[in-house]
């Protein structure tokens, strides 16, 4: 994979003057590792800058490359279609009043570098930690064929994952919850000259969390029918009928994925 990376101003002087520099790399972090490498003091001074590589770098998505530049204008895709993931953990309220706020950070710390490890996994994009939840996406700032079967995969293993964590400490209580919902989305660096995310925002992703609060009394994970659709027949679901979410005048269909052999439920 090639990543161009264009230079703001502000950091050429720490690249030989040039305004733009081209890596490989297997993935965008091999690719980035290799940059730095090449031109350590421009790892140096974006940690130093105040606010780091957010505070003047942007993303937008050219062909096969993942370019950096200078203006917010190019750092948006409007109308790109991408599978968004929320993680949620259940009676994760019982489990910190039970204990010190220092080792509930402790929990978390381990328990989030769990899934996103799982979520890098999968290609996904770790977009942002929300309280106790989690929220990825696939599909940018590469597009991604498989971004349905890869998002419902990893939602597989994070469960796996999520029992795992919980036999480590003996939370017989400790659950999640995954939402999935696949659709068009604007992705790029959203945010304010102080500092941007790289984010997706949009009906996708409002209903992708509304789904995710419905795992509570149907099944630990649900898909919609968007996601399920992409998969083909290599992930078995379970039907699980439709729901009424806030802000949509149609019910929206549900399927629980429960593995996946090579023959569908089709």
């Amino acid at each position: 994979m090639a990543v161009t990376v264009k230079l703001p101003t502000q950091l050429r002087a720490n690249a030989d003057g040039a305004s733009s520099v081209e890596v490989q790399g297997a993935t965008v972090g091999e690719a980035l590792d290799a940059l730095f490498a090449a031109h350590g003091e421009l790892r140096d001074r974006i940690s130093d800058e105040d606010g780091g590589l957010r505070r003047f770098v942007n993303v937008y998505v050219d062909g096969d490359d993942i370019r950096f530049g200078d203006g917010l204008d190019t750092a948006v895709r409007d109308g790109g279609e991408i599978t968004v993931l929320f993680s949620d953990i259940r009676g994760f309220t019982r489990l910190s009043e039970q204990r010190s706020a220092v080792e509930v950070v402790r929990l978390l710390d381990d328990y989030f570098s769990r899934q996103v490890a799982v979520i890098f996994r999968h290609g996904g994009t770790l977009d942002k930690f929300i309280g106790d939840a989690v929220m990825a996406f696939w599909g940018a700032p590469l597009a991604n064929p498989a971004q349905h079967r890869a998002a419902v995969a990893c939602a597989l293993e994070m469960r796996q994952e999520m029992e795992r964590f919980r036999r480590d400490y003996g939370f017989a209580e400790f659950d999640i919850g995954v939402g999935i919902h696949t659709g068009q989305a604007v992705v790029g660096m959203i945010g304010c000259e102080q500092r941007y995310d790289f984010t997706a925002i949009g009906d996708t992703v409002n209903l992708a969390s509304r789904i995710e609060g419905l795992t509570k009394d149907r099944a630990p994970i649900l898909v919609s029918a968007a996601t399920r659709a992409g998969c083909g027949a290599e992930i078995h679901f379970r039907p699980q009928g439709t729901a009424q979410v806030k802000g949509r005048e149609e019910a929206v269909e549900l399927f629980e994925p429960i593995g996946g052999d090579g023959h569908g439920d089709r």
